[in-house]
Formats: structure tokens, sequence, C-alpha cells
């Protein structure tokens, strides 16, 4: 029976039988290696074929986790305070001194690639509530893809952001600016839903933490057609969750917002 191939419009049928030939390449030196290191005998290779299911389910597995990161785009790196842009180098100790206020000590500056969406590339960057299958039809009115950019941000919540409306949060986050002597720029807003959700997994990605932590929410400058807004949060086992609220901007106390600022590179 001729196998028909999952098909994509983000590649072509020649690269999709290229793929398959290296992995039957792979697989035949893989085999030989392994009776070559682990040289088993016949007893033992009888006792293999008669679990024969269980070593393809490990190899797919093997096949499938692998593939996932060779062909996913690193879309967010974290720097060094030293491998932050030149230009840019002025930011860092007030980004320092903020992270300081938050009991925080890893990196405040992280490098965005272009085009990582909330939709797309999101659920394949971290493990999303129910993949995100839910919002695939939400219509959005400013789910803009990332921009080439250095991007300053605290994996915390500034605690005195719990409980605010959008307004007090943004006079909040003015304070703060003011206070650590930030350009106007800097925590002027929430960030977009994709940028964050890339900067949630990329932080998890590199410590092992969920944040927003205790399964709190933050706030995002994405918003639905109708005008509501999304959230970011509830990080537990099942994943990230993505929602908005019917009472919009007001005031929710598990809802609270991060320190962003972000400096796009012009590339």
């Amino acid at each position: 029976m001729k196998k028909t191939l999952i098909t994509s419009e983000q590649r072509t049928p020649g690269q999709e039988k290229q793929f398959i030939r290296l992995i039957k390449d792979v697989a035949d030196r893989a085999a030989e290696l392994a009776l070559g290191k682990v040289n088993p005998d016949k007893e033992g290779l009888q006792q293999l074929f008669a679990q024969g299911d269980k070593l393809k389910l490990a190899i797919a597995e093997v096949v499938i986790a692998k593939t996932r990161e060779l062909t996913t785009t690193i879309f967010f790196t974290p720097l060094a305070d030293s491998e932050v842009p030149e230009q840019l180098q002025h930011l860092v100790p007030k980004w320092r001194k903020l992270a300081a206020l938050l009991g925080y000590t890893g990196p405040v500056a992280w490098r965005v690639n272009q085009g990582f969406t909330l939709k797309q590339h999101a659920p394949k960057a971290g493990c999303c509530y129910e993949n995100f299958e839910y919002l695939q039809g939400w219509n959005l009115q400013n789910d803009e893809p990332t921009k080439n950019s250095i991007v300053f941000w605290i994996p915390r919540l500034i605690p005195e952001s719990l409980g605010k409306n959008v307004q007090e949060k943004l006079a909040l986050l003015a304070s703060f600016r003011e206070q650590v002597g930030l350009p106007a720029h800097h925590l002027k807003n929430f960030g977009s839903a994709a940028l964050l959700a890339g900067l949630i997994f990329a932080h998890f990605k590199r410590a092992g933490e969920r944040t927003p932590l205790n399964e709190l929410l933050t706030r995002t400058d994405t918003l639905l057609v109708g005008g509501y807004r999304l959230r970011l949060g509830d990080f537990d086992s099942r994943g990230l969750f993505c929602g908005y609220w019917i009472q919009g901007d007001g005031r929710i106390s598990r809802l609270g917002c991060f320190p962003l600022g972000v400096e796009e590179l012009g590339i």
C-alpha cells in the first residue's frame, strides 16, 4: 500500500523525501552501532524481538523530539550583561537596579529574533494549555510577530501591580521608570502576548522556573477585536494559559505586570 506523506505548505515534497531518506540512513547506522556496542547474544535478540513495539515507540519518540529541537528557530536568547550591545550598555546598571528591587539575579536582557507569533510559534516553544488550540480562532486586532530587538525583561511581576487596573499599572510602571532612571520608552506598556509568551518559555527553558510565579497572571497589550485584553499565566503542569476577562481592564487581584523595555535593532 502506498504511504501518503503529511504535507505542509511550509516545506517541499522533495524536502520530505530527503528527510525520510535521512531517517532511514540513521536507523541503519544506529542498528549497526547497537549490534557492535551492545553485542547481544541469540537469546538477547529474541527477547528484544518479542518487545519490538516498545523499541519502535522509543526510537520514534527520540526522532520526534530531536526533529522538533533541530527544526525550531531560536527566537529568544538570554544575554549576559557583557553581551548586551555597546550602544545599550548604559541601560544594564539601571535594569540591574530594578532587578535587585524585585529580588532577581538572572539575565535582564534577551536577544529576540523577528517572526515569533502567539498562535503559530508559542505552542512549539513550550507547554501551552490545550496546545493553544482554543485560541486559534480568536480575532486579535494587534497580533504582531516579534521584531529583531534587544528586550530588557525581568521574569517577576511587580508586586504592587497586583489588583490594579490598566491605568494604575501604567502609572506604577512610570514611577519605577523614574526611580531607576530608564528612558521614556521603557516600562511604558505591558508587551504583546506573543513577546511575553516567548520570554516566559525561554526563561523556563533556561531556569526551569514557571513565571509568573505562584500561578499568577500578567496583562498584555494584545486585544481581541471586541476590546478584551489578553492575559497570560496560571502556568502549571498543564501549561501556560492564555485568556481574557469580561471585566476587561479593571482590577483583578491575581493580575499584575512585568517590567519590560524594547530596543528594536532595525535589521
